[in-house]
């Protein structure tokens, strides 16, 4: 079992550029083995980094590249998920642990701090943005309730 945080950028970014930040936060970018395909929804593209690589998180950033994201109502139940242009989902297994203890919650805690702050520095613009709490299923446009996920102090790689 993992833990997969979603965090949806609402505003239109480079796709890519925000791919780069965020293997940045894992490791060394030039270093890593990823891939650029066809993503899970029709007419979407995803980049994302191979797996057994060793990181602490696998990363995947999907896009359209015409505009939002579509949704994806099923018969079953109707795509909750804010409208976004960029979805980043951070995958860990709920079986990490940092020699400092942290947990999967405590480093996906801290790579939606990291991730928040990058979008609000040299931008001429506020970037709206969500993120998911995947334990509870609710989505947050702040970061008061990141705690009730984990520790981001403790969870810094």
């Amino acid at each position: 079992m993992t833990l997969s945080t979603h965090i949806r950028i609402v505003d239109p970014l480079s796709p890519e550029t925000v791919f780069e930040f965020c293997q940045s936060l894992l490791g060394d970018p030039t270093t890593m083995k990823w891939t650029h395909e066809e993503g899970y929804s029709p007419g979407t593209m995803m980049y994302a980094n191979k797996g057994g690589q060793g990181f602490a998180a696998w990363l995947s950033v999907t896009y359209h590249p015409d505009g939002p994201l579509p949704r994806d109502d099923g018969d079953d139940e109707p795509d909750d998920r804010p409208l976004a242009c960029i979805d980043i989902d951070l995958d860990t297994t709920y079986g990490y642990q940092a020699k400092n203890g942290a947990g999967c919650g405590d480093l996906h805690a801290w790579l939606i701090t990291q991730v928040v702050d990058w979008l609000g520095d040299n931008r001429a613009r506020t970037i709206k943005y969500f993120w998911q709490n995947e334990f509870t299923g609710e989505w947050f446009d702040n970061l008061y309730d990141l705690p009730q996920l984990g520790d981001a102090r403790k969870g810094a790689l």
